[in-house]
C-alpha cells in the first residue's frame, strides 16, 4: 500500500500519521537492505570469477552471520538470476517454486501482478472459467497446475494439465475385482470375499 492508501485505510485515529511514518520508514529501510544484498551478491560474484576456492573463504568469514545454504542464493542474486526478496524469505509456501521461475517473472510476481488460473466447474456449455490471482496464495493443487519449472502455465497448456490429471485419477478409481473369467470358468483370488452386488456384476460379465 501507499501512503495515502494506509492513511485512508488507518482513518483519522490520533496514532495513524505516526503510525503511516513508521510504515513509510521501515520500507525504506527494507528497500535499502535489498540494495545491499544485491551489491553483496554482485561483490561475492566477483570474487568467484577471481578464484572460485573464494567462496570458502567467505563461508569462513561470515559464518556468524549466512548459513551454508544461503550462499548459493546469494550468488545468484549477484548474477541477477533471482529476486532479492527471496533471500529474505518472501515467496510463501511456494517460495522454492518461485525461486525456479526466471528472474523475470519473480519480479513480475512480487510486483503483485495476477495471473490467469483455469478452474474446472460443472456446467457443459461452460466447462472452465478463469481466476486472475496471486500465485503466492494458491493451494497445493492450483500451485500443480499452475507452476511448469521455469515458468507459469498459459491458460491453454492448464486445460491439458487438468485433462490429463482427470484422466490418471480415473484410472486410478477403476476397481480391480479378485477374480479372472478365462475359458468360461472363474479364477477366483485366495481369501474373495463378495457382496451380492459383485456377484450380480460377475453373473452379467460371463
Amino acid at each position: 500500500m501507499k501512503y495515502d492508501e494506509i492513511e485512508q485505510a488507518m482513518g483519522t485515529t490520533a496514532g495513524a500519521p505516526l503510525v503511516v511514518r513508521h510504515i513509510e520508514a521501515f520500507r525504506e529501510g527494507l528497500m535499502a537492505g535489498i540494495g545491499g544484498i544485491v551489491r553483496c551478491g554482485e561483490i561475492l560474484v566477483e570474487a568467484l570469477a577471481q578464484d572460485p576456492r573464494n567462496l570458502d573463504v567467505f563461508k569462513q568469514e561470515f559464518k556468524d552471520w549466512i548459513t551454508d545454504a544461503n550462499w548459493a542464493m546469494f550468488e545468484d542474486v549477484g548474477r541477477h538470476k533471482v529476486n532479492p526478496k527471496l533471500l529474505l524469505g518472501a515467496g510463501g509456501k511456494h517460495r522454492a517454486r518461485i525461486r525456479r521461475l526466471t528472474k523475470d517473472m519473480q519480479d513480475r510476481i512480487f510486483e503483485g501482478e495476477r495471473f490467469p488460473l483455469i478452474i474446472e466447474q460443472k456446467d457443459e456449455k461452460h466447462p472452465y472459467t478463469t481466476l486472475q490471482v496471486d500465485v503466492r496464495e494458491l493451494n497445493s493443487d492450483q500451485a500443480n497446475q499452475m507452476f511448469d519449472g521455469p515458468a507459469l502455465r498459459s491458460e491453454a497448456k492448464q486445460r491439458i494439465w487438468i485433462a490429463a490429471y482427470n484422466k490418471a485419477s480415473a484410472r486410478e478409481e477403476v476397481q480391480v475385482m479378485p477374480y479372472v473369467i478365462k475359458g468360461g470358468c472363474v479364477i477366483f483370488a485366495a481369501r474373495t470375499q463378495m457382496t451380492r452386488q459383485e456377484l450380480k456384476r460377475l453373473l452379467q460379465e460371463m
